[in-house]
């Protein structure tokens, strides 16, 4: 046998060897590129499903921190000590009223609480009033809680005592709903808003008694 002969032999004997090895490289590579594929996926996978569950987990806090903020300042309390002596120019000699002013974001409306009512030659209308103008000590009408143009002031039912609740604003315009506005308003600088209140003696502005909104007396 001739030496070309068998170097034809044996390249025919490695044909199939060399086809197997480069078989198996080319498995081995495709498998290597399956896993990682499989390990991105898995990875790109993780990051979204860790980005919605931290987007939910926000909106969670949120909403839990609305509720709560909402719950808790729903209602705003203020004590009322209305007294002559504050009233520009003077009020009615001797009358004295105190209570309490509720305000209701959740529902919209003003509660009030007031007594000492008889200490007065005839309580009128209730107002509040404000925000007080700028180098003055008094304000346009915010709403009237009792009086023109709304219900008279009901001073008999119960005796020295006078209560009541509105959920409209009356201000000379059209009456309108109580908004959240309109009670933050009072929230955020309550110094310039105050009770004024009219009386027989004194029915016209700017009226008998007076005090400010600034008192708060708690929050529920």
């Amino acid at each position: 046998m001739s030496r070309g002969e068998k170097d034809l032999l044996l390249d025919v004997d490695r044909s199939p060897l060399t086809s197997l090895q480069t078989e198996k490289e080319r498995l081995a590579n495709v498998e290597s590129t399956l896993k990682t594929v499989v390990v991105r996926t898995n990875c790109d996978l993780f990051w979204k499903i860790a980005a919605v569950t931290a987007v939910l987990l926000t909106l969670c806090l949120v909403i839990a921190s609305m509720a709560f903020t909402g719950g808790k300042d729903a209602i705003h309390r203020i004590s009322i000590e209305a007294r002559p002596e504050n009233v520009v120019g003077g009020g009615e000699p001797g009358a004295f009223v105190y209570g309490m002013l509720e305000l209701n974001s959740a529902q919209g409306s003003f509660t009030y609480l007031l007594r000492n009512v008889g200490n007065t030659s005839g309580i009128t209308r209730v107002a509040l009033m404000g925000p007080i103008v700028a180098t003055t000590y008094t304000g346009p009408l915010l709403t009237v809680l009792c009086g023109a143009p709304t219900t008279a002031c009901d001073v008999t039912t119960t005796a020295g005592e006078l209560k009541g609740s509105v959920d409209l604003i009356y201000n000379g315009v059209l009456p309108a709903p109580i908004g959240k506005d309109v009670v933050n308003q009072i929230r955020d600088q309550p110094f310039l808003y105050y009770m004024e209140i009219l009386t027989n003696l004194r029915p016209t502005q700017p009226g008998a008694v007076r005090d400010t909104l600034a008192k708060t007396s708690g929050y529920k």
